[in-house]
């Protein structure tokens, strides 16, 4: 589900710290679902807004492609309000991939 190329090609063969970004990324990004989940439970758009768009370059600096795609339709359906009522479903699809992204990046900082 992560692609590390960007990573690798942007530090090289320093190792050291590709595994202090990775472990950065479950550090800032861990609570992000209960926090998204929260949002939506309020309907606060705005804030669904800005946490996605802040999610969304953390998720793209570790090469998750296809969760930066939903992160950027949850940011434009809730800055329009979600008027087709979308939002559950791409957070439920969020959630279920962030699982397994933690995990890989988990994997790796050891």
């Amino acid at each position: 589900m992560i692609n590390l190329e960007y990573l690798n090609t942007t530090l090289g063969d320093n190792k050291e710290v590709r595994k202090q970004i990775l472990k950065l990324f479950l550090e800032q990004s861990s609570g992000f679902l209960n926090t998204l989940e929260l949002y939506y439970s309020n309907l606060d758009f705005k804030k669904i807004e800005e946490l996605a768009h802040k999610t969304k370059n953390s998720f793209g600096i570790i090469g998750a492609a296809k969760q930066v795609k939903i992160l950027q339709n949850i940011e434009s359906l809730a800055e329009q309000k979600d008027p087709d009522k979308k939002l559950p479903e791409l957070i439920e699809q969020i959630a279920k991939d962030s699982d397994k992204i933690f995990e890989e990046v988990e994997a790796l900082c050891k």
